[in-house]
């Protein structure tokens, strides 16, 4: 809803989370670029390749 107000396209966008299925599987799920919040260094469960961050400040450098 947020993205329609403001006239976002999903490829213009990125979702952080710290769930893999949740967040990452649902932000492919609808074309926006997931950043999977790993604070614990897990392995990626599907093997994927997919953008990392250990913690939030690792967002900035990311997107830069």
């Amino acid at each position: 809803m947020a993205m329609s107000a403001l006239a976002v396209k999903p490829e213009y966008a990125v979702h952080v989370g710290d769930s893999f299925v949740c967040d990452v599987e649902g932000a492919r799920g609808v074309g926006i670029t997931p950043v999977w919040l790993n604070e614990r260094g897990d392995a990626v469960p599907d093997g994927s390749s997919v953008l990392q961050i250990r913690n939030l400040s690792g967002l900035l450098s990311l997107l830069a």
